[in-house]
């Protein structure tokens, strides 16, 4: 997580080969790490890796390597709960999850393309957090 943080941050203040440098070590460990576990006594699914396996990310547009630093993270982290707010963080939650619920992924049809509004970005605040503010904090909008 430090490493693909520390590269988008390189990308950030302009520094494309400290990003590339640091997004391509953390490819280099998942392409050299061995595809078998010594903890699972049956390996049911042990992957073709190859020399060619994730290949290091050369390109030198900013864009192109921007993308590729926030899909390591969705590979990184799949599963791990962090997904939304690194959408947030990049500002692409509502593009994405727009996309996802008017695809047919709603789990009721009425939520069908009307999932994402942008209040949605907001966490209700704990009501007893605005009842010590005394009346300091409302309540985010939609809740």
């Amino acid at each position: 997580d430090v490493l693909l943080m520390y590269a988008e941050a390189c990308l950030e203040k302009g520094d494309i080969v400290g990003a590339r440098k640091y997004l391509n070590q953390v490819r280099k460990r998942a392409r050299e790490s061995s595809p078998l576990d010594a903890k699972r006594v049956i390996q049911k699914y042990v992957p073709d890796t190859k020399s060619t396996s994730l290949p290091d990310i050369t390109s030198d547009n900013v864009a192109e390597v921007r993308l590729a630093i926030w899909n390591e993270r969705r590979f990184e982290f799949a599963c791990e709960g962090i997904r939304r707010m690194d959408l947030m963080q990049q500002e692409r939650y509502g593009e994405i999850m727009t996309a996802v619920y008017s695809n047919g992924y709603a789990t009721e049809d009425v939520d069908k393309g009307r999932y994402y509004t942008k209040e949605r970005e907001l966490f209700p605040i704990p009501q007893n957090d605005i009842d010590l503010s005394r009346g300091a904090l409302v309540q985010n909008p939609g809740y």
